[in-house]
């Protein structure tokens, strides 16, 4: 009951933020579309469930909304909390050393000491949480996190091409829901990823460089006896620059495309929700 509540508490801060930091960077429609579709993607029935994605989208959203307004202190507060509660939450120094660096070229006039100790405590505080958790682990006798996720989930760490072959021959062997659910995510990350890098106005660097560094991480992965890229669809759900993108798109788009959009993402997300109600295993 108690992961449950904090769960709903996390998306309804994520959702606000996201709302915030949409509006911010590509304005109010944005916003305010971004978080719709983040609200309707299939796989955000895992943002009320008892999982950490609701809190370490909060955490992440709160971090980059403080970094875009230069409140480095606070960034660093939330970035540290965010790699705590997931480990990938170490990948959140890329943005905000590039934000850090952009704060830092563009100041006018001489710098001073504490700006450059506030920028650069933000931009390790992410590697410090996830960093300092797996000193504590090895410190206190547990196994290194490679052995324990190959010995308990039997998923491996390769390359990303070998992990999105193993993927792809996986799936056209056996054909089940749960590996199309994680082939059809990986294949909309990319797809995300390398829209973003060929759309001018969708090309923020910090933005298009958490998404690179997560596609990396995502899809280096290979799993025996489950799917290849074992939660993929569930992992995706916290990749807030994908949602600030389709936000910025429904927000110029006609209003037949948003019907449509939400009439058959809502559909989806009914779906999932039924299936995962049902102890059907989807990420």
């Amino acid at each position: 009951m108690a992961s449950l509540v904090v769960s709903s508490m996390a998306t309804a801060a994520a959702f606000a933020i996201l709302m915030v930091l949409g509006g911010q960077l590509f304005g109010s429609d944005a916003g305010l579309w971004a978080t719709i579709a983040l609200a309707v993607y299939p796989m955000s029935v895992f943002l009320i469930a008892p999982f950490t994605e609701s809190l370490f989208l909060a955490l992440t959203l709160a971090a980059v909304l403080l970094a875009y307004r230069k409140s480095w202190l606070p960034t660093g507060a939330f970035a540290l909390l965010a790699s705590l509660s997931r480990g990938p939450g170490m990948l959140l120094s890329i943005p905000l050393a590039l934000l850090a660096w952009r704060d830092w070229s563009f100041e006018p006039g001489r710098k001073s000491v504490c700006k450059a100790v506030s920028l650069l405590a933000a931009v390790a505080a992410p590697l410090a949480g996830g960093l300092g958790f797996l000193g504590w682990r090895s410190w206190a006798g547990f196994p290194s996190m490679n052995a324990t996720v190959l010995r308990y989930a039997g998923t491996a760490f390769v390359d990303p091409v070998t992990g999105v072959t193993a993927a792809i021959r996986q799936w056209l062997t056996v054909l089940d829901l749960p590996t199309t659910l994680d082939l059809a995510a990986g294949a909309l990350l990319i797809g995300m990823t390398v829209a973003m890098l060929i759309v001018p106005r969708w090309r923020k660097p910090e933005l298009l460089a958490y998404m690179l560094a997560n596609a990396v991480f995502l899809l280096s992965r290979r799993t025996e006896g489950a799917s290849s890229l074992k939660s993929l669809s569930r992992y995706t759900v916290v990749l807030f620059p994908a949602f600030l993108v389709v936000g910025e798109w429904l927000g110029r788009a006609r209003r037949w495309t948003r019907f449509v959009y939400l009439a058959v993402s809502s559909a989806v997300l009914l779906a999932m929700s039924a299936l995962y109600s049902l102890w059907f295993f989807l990420g």
